[in-house]
This record gives C-alpha cells, sequence and structure tokens, in this order.
C-alpha cells in the first residue's frame, strides 16, 4: 500500500482520541441490500479573509452539523485548506483523511469507523500526470485524490476518485475528463468506482455528457430511486434566494453500484449557508439485482440526433438510445425558449394541434418497468398544454393510457413521474392532446425509463382518491368531498386550515379561475409562519376494512397570483399529530394551472403498507402569501368536459390497492 504522505500523519497526531459516531440505522428500503453507504461532494469555499461574514471560523461548526446530521461516510472535498482539515477531524474523530492538501485543496474524508483505507493516490490533471504540474489552459493546477475502501459492515469494496476542475481552462475540463475516464480504468479496472467532485461542468456541457453517457458511469441524479432535490442546482454564492438548475457538483457511479437516494442539502444556519456551494449526497450501495434498476443508456437526452428536421412532419430519427417517432415535433435547440435540462437540445412538439401528435418510441426496452420520468415545459411563453404517457406491450400496434394527464404551463421545465408495473418488453410515447387555440407547443426533454422493479403478476396503478374544483360550487364552502375514490378507500374532503378564508370577491380581476380559491388572513411569509398560521390544505386517505394499499404517487394542479414566489410543500402524519415532510418544498407563481413535480410516494416505506381502516393524514403548506390581494387556488383550468376516464383532476392520489 503506497504510503500517506507527511501532511496526513501530521494532521492525525494533533487529533484527540476516536469518539464512536453512531451509525446509520438500516432503512426498511435498503432490507437485504446492507447498509447504504452515505456519500457526498463539497466544495468548501477555503478558509478566506474576504469572505467577511462567511468566514471558515463559523461555517467549520455548520460543515460539522452537516456531517453529524446526515451521518456522512466518505466525503469527496474541494477547496480545503489544511487547517480546515485539521478543524474538521478535530470536531469529528472518527473521520480521516487522504490527499495533498498543502499542494492542491482537494482530498477525501472518511469515517474510519465504517472505511478501511487499502490503498490511495492521487495525480495531476494535466498531459505529465504523474509530475506536479499545471494542465493545458487551467489557470491552477488541479489534481485527482483517489482512495481504495473497504466497507467494515458490509465486506464490498469502492474505489472513489474525488477532483476540482478548473474554472477557466476549456480545453483543461474537456481533457480532464478523457483522462480521468482513462485512469480509473488503469486503477480500479472493472471495480466498483465512484467518481465525484465539483467538475466546473454543467449538465449542459458536451463534457458531462461524455461521462454520463459513457456507458462506465452514471449520474446519482439520474440513478437514484428517490432523488429529492429538482429543483436548485448546487451553486450558491453565499446566496440563500438563488434557484439556479444549474449542477457543477456530481456523483458517478459505475456499473454494478446503485444510488437509493440523491439529495443536494440545503440547511441554512441563521440565514446563512454553510459554504458557496452545497453538498451533494447520495445513499449508495452495491446493487443486488437489476429489478427496478435505470436502464443504463437513459435519460434519452436527444443530443447525438444527427437528422436534419427541417420542419414539423412525421418523422423518424436515430438517436443514442434506439429509433424515435417525431410526429408533429422537430429537435428544439432554443437554449432560452425551449430550456433543455441537459445538454442544448429538446424535442418541441407543434402547438395548436388539430389531432394529437406524438413523440414516441420505435423500439422496446427489454425487461419491463417500474418508473418514467420526463422532464416538460412549454416553449418561450406559449399557452399552456396537455398530454398524457402511454404504453405498447406489442411492438405499437395498440396503446394504453397510463396516469394522470399533464399540464405543461411554463417554460422552466418540471419533472413527472409515472409509475408503473410492467412486465416484458415494452414501449412508450407522449401524446400532446389536440386543440386548435390556445395550446401551446410542448418541450420534453431527458426522458428517463427504470426496468420493472417488482416479481410476480403486473400490479396495477390505479386513481385512489381525486378531487376536480372547476367549477367550485360553492366559494365560501370550507371543504369539498372527494369527486373520487376507489373501492377499498373511504370518500373524504379535501379543506383548509383555519389560517385560509374563502375568496368572495371577483377572482377573474385576479386571473385565477374557479377552484377551491382561498387567501390568507394575515402575511405569511415563510414556512415557519405557514404551520403557525395554519396556512394549509388538508385531505385524510383511510383504507376500508379487509383491504390493502400502497400509494404511489400524489399529483396537484395549483394557481396563485402576487409578484412574490408561492412556497408549497407537503407534509404527512400516520396519527394526525406529528407530521413529517413529504419532499421538499417547491415555488412557482402562475395564474395558470400548474402540474405541480409529481410527489413519489412509492418510495416511502410508511405509505406502503396501509390496511384495515388505517389513515393518513395531508397537507399541503404555503407560504409566500402578502394579504388579501394574494389568491392561491387548487383547480383547473383545462377541464374535459367529455372526459370519463376520470384523468383529468385538480387533484389525484393514485396506489395499488386490493380485496384481503
Amino acid at each position: 500500500m503506497a504510503k500517506k504522505i507527511f501532511l496526513i500523519k501530521h494532521v492525525k497526531a494533533r487529533i484527540k482520541k476516536p469518539a464512536t459516531i453512531a451509525l446509520m440505522l438500516l432503512l426498511q428500503v435498503f432490507v437485504g441490500l446492507g447498509q447504504p453507504l452515505a456519500v457526498a461532494t463539497y466544495n468548501l469555499r477555503g478558509d478566506d479573509p474576504r469572505d467577511v461574514g462567511n468566514g471558515w471560523s463559523a461555517r467549520k461548526y455548520m460543515v460539522s452539523d452537516q456531517i453529524r446530521r446526515h451521518k456522512l461516510d466518505l466525503i469527496g472535498i474541494q477547496e480545503t485548506n489544511v487547517n480546515m482539515v485539521v478543524d474538521l477531524m478535530s470536531t469529528i474523530p472518527d473521520l480521516d483523511s487522504i490527499g495533498a492538501f498543502t499542494k492542491v485543496t482537494t482530498g477525501i474524508l472518511y469515517n474510519k469507523r465504517r472505511l478501511a483505507l487499502l490503498d490511495h493516490g492521487n495525480f495531476y490533471l494535466s498531459a505529465t500526470p504523474d509530475q506536479e504540474s499545471k494542465g493545458w489552459d487551467a489557470k491552477f493546477k488541479r489534481m485527482c485524490v483517489w482512495g481504495r475502501f473497504k466497507d467494515r459492515l458490509t465486506g464490498h469494496e469502492y474505489t472513489i476518485f474525488n477532483s476540482h476542475f478548473d474554472h477557466v481552462g476549456v480545453m483543461s475540463r474537456t481533457n480532464s475528463i478523457k483522462l480521468l475516464l482513462e485512469k480509473s480504468k488503469q486503477i480500479a479496472g472493472n471495480a466498483d468506482q465512484i467518481l465525484m467532485g465539483d467538475l466546473n461542468t454543467t449538465q449542459y456541457d458536451p463534457n458531462y455528457l461524455n461521462v454520463n453517457n459513457s456507458g462506465l458511469f452514471k449520474d446519482c441524479y439520474n440513478l437514484a430511486l428517490n432523488n429529492h432535490e429538482k429543483l436548485r442546482g448546487t451553486g450558491n454564492g453565499f446566496n440563500i434566494h438563488r434557484r439556479q438548475r444549474i449542477r457543477v457538483d456530481h456523483i458517478f457511479l459505475s456499473g454494478k453500484l446503485q444510488s437509493y437516494e440523491y439529495n443536494i442539502l440545503t440547511e441554512l444556519y441563521n440565514e446563512h449557508t454553510a459554504s458557496d456551494h452545497y453538498a451533494v449526497m447520495s445513499l449508495i450501495g452495491p446493487k443486488a439485482n437489476d429489478l427496478g434498476d435505470l436502464y443504463r443508456q437513459f435519460p434519452e437526452d436527444f443530443e447525438n440526433i444527427t437528422t436534419v428536421i427541417p420542419r414539423y412532419g412525421n418523422i423518424k430519427v436515430r438517436s443514442r438510445t434506439g429509433e424515435w417517432l417525431f410526429k408533429g415535433g422537430i429537435l428544439g435547440g432554443s437554449i432560452g425558449n425551449d430550456r433543455p435540462t441537459s445538454g442544448n437540445h429538446a424535442v418541441r412538439l407543434i402547438n395548436n394541434n388539430p389531432e394529437p401528435v406524438y413523440l414516441q418510441m420505435n423500439f422496446d426496452v427489454p425487461e419491463g418497468a417500474s418508473r418514467v420520468t420526463v422532464q416538460h415545459g412549454i416553449y418561450a411563453a406559449d399557452s399552456a398544454c396537455r398530454w398524457q404517457l402511454e404504453y405498447s406491450t406489442n411492438q405499437g400496434r395498440t396503446w394504453k393510457e397510463t396516469g394522470p394527464v399533464v399540464v405543461s404551463h411554463q417554460a422552466e421545465k418540471q419533472q413527472a413521474i409515472f409509475v408503473l408495473d410492467i412486465t416484458g418488453k415494452v414501449r412508450f410515447r407522449i401524446k400532446k392532446m389536440a386543440g386548435t387555440e390556445n395550446n401551446g407547443r410542448l418541450s420534453i426533454d431527458d426522458f428517463t425509463i427504470y426496468k420493472r422493479s417488482a416479481t410476480g403478476p403486473e400490479r396495477v396503478n390505479v386513481p385512489l382518491l381525486a378531487w376536480q374544483f372547476s367549477p367550485f360550487p360553492d366559494q365560501g364552502a370550507k371543504k369539498a368531498r372527494s369527486s373520487f375514490n376507489a373501492k377499498g378507500i373511504e370518500q373524504t374532503v379535501f379543506k383548509r386550515g383555519a389560517g385560509l378564508s374563502a375568496f368572495a370577491g371577483d377572482s377573474s380581476l385576479a386571473s385565477v379561475r374557479p377552484g377551491f380559491t382561498v387567501v390568507a388572513g394575515k402575511p405569511v411569509r415563510d414556512t415557519s409562519e405557514a404551520i403557525l398560521a395554519e396556512s394549509f390544505f388538508e385531505f385524510t386517505v383511510q383504507v376500508a376494512n379487509r383491504f390493502d394499499a400502497a400509494l404511489q404517487t400524489l399529483d396537484l394542479r395549483a394557481m396563485s397570483t402576487g409578484t412574490v414566489k408561492k412556497i408549497w410543500y407537503w407534509k404527512y402524519s400516520l396519527d394526525g399529530k406529528s407530521f413529517r415532510a413529504l419532499a421538499k418544498p417547491f415555488e412557482f407563481t402562475d395564474s395558470f394551472a400548474s402540474s405541480q413535480t409529481t410527489i413519489d410516494l412509492s418510495v416511502n416505506p410508511d405509505l406502503q403498507h396501509l390496511t384495515n381502516g388505517q389513515q393518513v393524514h395531508f397537507r399541503l403548506y404555503v407560504a409566500g402569501l402578502e394579504g388579501r390581494d394574494d389568491l392561491i387556488s387548487i383547480g383547473s383550468v383545462h377541464r374535459d368536459e367529455n372526459n370519463e376516464s376520470g384523468a383529468d383532476y385538480a387533484l389525484i392520489l393514485t396506489g395499488l390497492i386490493k380485496k384481503k
């Protein structure tokens, strides 16, 4: 084993005796998989005296708290000076480190009670990687630090690569990617690998796509069975209000590893962030099998299509995943109008189409499907449009609808999630619904499919509860009965909390269409005020006797007015008293109906085994309310009066239901 550099020995000598750090509890979702490893990449900004108000002397306690709070086992660190490493290891004695911090401020922190270091080393990001050197057009010397570790709990071995790419040199970043891929093969071969760091490379950059589509690594953002953060990027510049979706900090896994959760750690400490980057975290481990795994050629980002598509028509194109049919579609390349979520392109489907138009797979995936995710939005400032996912199990001869009707209303992409249980070969398509007026162009990107996660007979995900508030019969009412409830689910009511009151004025003046429309009795500026003021909507799910249910997805169409962004966030309770966060908050302000980023309930073990009268209480808190001129409403502006399937609802809960 290579010797540790003197610096690390020196650091260890200055640290107190180890103290026990509690290990993570084995979560139900990981039974049989072993305890997952909590991995993070974190740019710590350095110890810069110019950071007035954000100095390391205060931030070190924030970073230590995050490491403890999230029970991080392994952290790729960047912009971390020697004294910062000493501070963190002194505060958390179970941490050890590898790196050459006196030369390049990049290294790896690891929990030595959980991980045994087997080997380690480093190389420079340059044409002479084995010599201290600056590479290509880089402004600074850059390095990759690697280590091979054995998990003391599971016996599994991982090789970790952590790096920090140059922020100036374009050629340096391109060549650094190539060097990393080459070195990972030389050092780790076919062993399980994690590649992470601040790569100064966004998800739109060809260098990112070269890694994510290399066949060697895949981003945890795509792999995660539960992605907690879909709306925020990884940089913040010490600005707590920044909401850019640009990601430059990444964690990639090799093919035999799985990401169970992905998160961007956005905790605030007295209205301060712990660094000018957020930590990116993932729970990872070896795959027990391929059940539920991402088809690794996905997501389809439509970046390598060479076919020229001059106009909307009926055109077949070849992409990395297979052949696609653009029926009424073109390949859009406007960053400002198509708003791709990765790369530079998105598929754009025509507006005011008199007949349905499609983005369609002309090929099958072989191992069924458990989940499909789609990034969707409108083109530029077009009108809202409606679409639905369909699937075929007979090579496209016939198609079936699945999931709710989705309303795309904003240019910024949202993620739609469809939870499925389909066996065998299957293909999918997006059907944009017909409408010759106020039917805007639909923009689609990052179409992603996950393999079937179950064995045995197929289970059908169906609507369990749904509401349609358009038009709402009584604007003064405090509650509304469910418009639909499946057999085995009791009828229930949707109601408002005490801090919200009915709106009795002319809602058309505020461009809010009929719906369950309310106003706040007083300003509600943040989430803590929303809880105190009881600024929420609420409903309860109750399973009937002799039935079993598993909740799968929750979709909402919400509207609001005012110039301040509204903060919406779901909580749930099993006893009606103690409420837990269901998902991270989401934000928008728009007078048109919004198809909220779908809440995937299938990853929450509390909601998968409900039986015999059990209840789950759901609350949707809303903050960012300025007063009585600020309206919020649950409703749909695009109700299909001829829709008999019950799919076009303002609020819909889906799941699996069976009689005992």
